[in-house]
């Protein structure tokens, strides 16, 4: 995947081509806005030595109220 791709694959029905994906371009902007809205972060990044990319998701930890006092 070329790195200028890699802030478009995020938007909302963008896949890199016709040929190369055969998806609908919803996964990676739904996992984003769902990460995001629960304060946390995701992003990719090429692999050096190996083809593809690897995704990294921070989630934040939320401490439950209703089981500490």
């Amino acid at each position: 995947m070329p790195v200028a791709a890699f802030t478009r694959i995020f938007r909302l029905f963008q896949t890199l081509t016709s040929s190369e994906c055969s998806g609908t371009g919803i996964g990676l902007s739904v996992s984003r806005r769902l990460v995001e809205t629960h304060g946390g972060r995701i992003s990719v990044e090429a692999n050096e030595h190996q083809r593809g990319v690897t995704f990294h998701v921070w989630w934040p930890r939320f401490v439950r109220k209703d089981t500490h006092n």
